[in-house]
């Protein structure tokens, strides 16, 4: 990733200044995407190739299961893979990291998970720069889209495709 895509590593805080970020543009494969989402994201960055300058993919938040004492580092390992949340991505869009979630159609739990996802990262990475929960979809039900308004979770939707 070129470094200077994303903000001074300080502002992003410990935990995304280590995590994997690439540059903003369609891949061939997104990480933990499953296809619907890979195929949404993917007409929403041909959309609007310049709406972010750098992406995180499958990140990694919040506290893994606890384990007894004495558990070896392998089984923590495989316990924090299975048991960690995990956000689809993080956008770096100046001035803003945008939390996103994907969903091919809009759900009440779309938005509790950008709510949910936006919180661990203040708490947990603690960026020095804002959040904005979001969510990428194709069909929005308009009493949801009241309700993200209400709740401040931006709802990004790429236009249908023609032919």
């Amino acid at each position: 990733m070129t470094p200077n895509l994303l903000p001074d590593p300080a502002s992003l805080g410990p935990v995304l200044a280590r995590a994997r970020w690439y540059p903003y543009a369609v891949l061939t494969r997104y990480p933990h995407l499953l296809p619907a989402e890979q195929h949404l994201l993917t007409r929403w960055i041909q959309h609007d190739p310049q709406f972010a300058l750098a992406a995180c993919y499958d990140c990694h938040l919040g506290t893994p299961w606890p384990l007894p004492a004495g558990a070896d580092r392998q089984l923590r390992q495989i316990a924090a893979t299975l048991t960690q949340l995990r956000a689809d991505a993080i956008l770096w869009r100046p001035p803003a990291l945008w939390i996103l979630e994907i969903k091919p159609v809009l759900s009440p739990g779309a938005l509790g998970q950008a709510l949910v996802y936006s919180s661990l990262v203040l708490t947990q990475a603690r960026p020095q720069i804002p959040v904005m929960p979001s969510v990428l979809t194709s069909w929005i039900h308009p009493a949801l889209a009241d309700a993200a308004d209400a709740l401040a979770v931006a709802l990004l939707a790429p236009p249908e495709p023609t032919g």
